[in-house]
């Protein structure tokens, strides 16, 4: 008879231990997605390209879905790591003459002139640079698009 109350003792100590454990997880839980969405609102506007992920957190914040935050935050990271390697492939002036017609040769001595020069900090859309570097070049390399505005503007 005694081991059976030491055990359900036990039993009922391990019982309250999980519960204040599962509140204290809870709490953290609920701390962290405020954190989040409260980066997300002072992100927003920083960066175009991310803007659309982070309203996207947000939301699954605001619903409460753990397995959907987890998905919602792995695209936001491969969003970074892609608007990061945006921000760092090269300037202006090569990516204009990655766009020309222009033979190798002409390409790889004109992008030496770019060395001094760099683009202004301020950026503006992708898409909107895509668009004007399309139609500074004579149009879209063979088989694309044009893109956005530039289709419109009837100068390229």
């Amino acid at each position: 008879m005694e081991t059976e109350v030491q055990w359900r003792d036990r039993y009922l100590q391990l019982a309250e231990q999980a519960e204040a454990e599962e509140k204290k997880y809870q709490k953290a839980e609920s701390e962290l997605m405020r954190l989040l969405s409260r980066l997300c609102v002072a992100t927003s506007g920083l960066d175009v390209m991310l803007d659309p992920h982070l309203e996207r957190v947000r939301k699954t914040v605001r619903e409460g879905s753990s397995t959907k935050l987890v998905s919602q935050a792995q695209r936001l990271g491969d969003a970074l790591l892609k608007a990061q390697d945006e921000r760092t492939k090269g300037d202006l002036l090569d990516r204009v003459l990655d766009r020309s017609r222009l033979p190798g040769k002409q390409v790889k001595a004109a992008s030496g002139y770019g060395e001094s020069w760099r683009p202004p900090p301020t950026r503006p859309v992708m898409a909107s640079w895509t668009s004007w570097l399309d139609c500074c070049s004579g149009g879209p390399k063979p088989g694309q698009r044009m893109a956005g505005k530039a289709a419109s503007w009837g100068v390229c």
